[in-house]
């Protein structure tokens, strides 16, 4: 056989295996470029899919709220305003021992490197009516104890006496009484402008629901009567609390 016809047979053989190599490879490209359509087309279809629902979720949450509960929520918020104000008092010295003036007191214990309530570190009691007695469950936490109580607002020094911690009530003054009512005053005040804000948002709700056709005219009227009965019956609440912790400070 001549060279020039090996040269040839040898170059179409070559073109045969690459023909081979480009059709196989443009096979999986498209393959792969089908897959990937496929992949996109069913996460549209997924997160369209997911879209719906949620506004689904939306809408049901919509109409599924009722008077009942909004009113609920309302009478829940104010309870909750009343609380944190009655924590404030529980914290305000007025010249009788008592276990609710340190019970909430955060205490942070070195060993433990974190802080916890002190009605959770120890037994407070009160032997008589110018002392209170703290017994810690763990005497490790003697001195942290100390600390936190000489650290804070009570302006009481507490004394370490063998395993506990003894806190002598000091006798207050008549200045120093009349600053603690302006004190519980002030809390009273922030409570009720609280108290205030969860009824505009109540009223706020009402008219949605009003918007949203859930309540008629008269439904939107008897509801917007119940928040706001509600609302003087906690303003209500409030004067008397503070009223009360008032006479207990100037109480000699």
């Amino acid at each position: 056989m001549k060279k020039w016809q090996k040269n040839l047979i040898a170059v179409a053989l070559l073109a045969t295996v690459c023909g081979g190599i480009y059709i196989n490879w443009r096979h999986s490209n498209e393959q792969a470029v089908v897959s990937l359509t496929d992949k996109l087309d069913a996460e549209k279809i997924l997160s369209s899919d997911t879209l719906a629902m949620s506004n689904e979720d939306f809408t049901d949450n919509i109409t599924t709220m009722d008077e009942e509960t909004l009113l609920l929520e309302v009478e829940t918020g104010m309870e909750e305003a009343v609380e944190h104000m009655q924590a404030g008092f529980a914290g305000v010295r007025t010249g009788k021992a008592s276990p609710s003036l340190v019970d909430n007191m955060d205490i942070f214990v070195a060993s433990y490197g974190s802080s916890m309530k002190l009605k959770s570190l120890a037994v407070v009691s009160t032997p008589d009516a110018r002392s209170i007695l703290i017994q810690p469950f763990d005497p490790g936490t003697l001195n942290d104890i100390k600390k936190a109580i000489a650290e804070s607002r009570l302006g009481i020094s507490p004394i370490i006496d063998a395993r506990s911690v003894r806190l002598p009530i000091p006798e207050l003054t008549g200045e120093r009484r009349k600053e603690l009512c302006k004190y519980v005053s002030g809390l009273g005040e922030e409570t009720r402008v609280r108290i205030r804000g969860v009824r505009k948002s109540g009223m706020d709700s009402i008219k949605k629901m009003k918007a949203d056709n859930i309540l008629t005219e008269d439904g939107v009227r008897t509801a917007e009567d119940k928040v706001q009965k509600l609302t003087d019956k906690y303003v209500k609440t409030v004067g008397d609390l503070v009223a009360a912790k008032e006479k207990e400070i100037m109480t000699v």
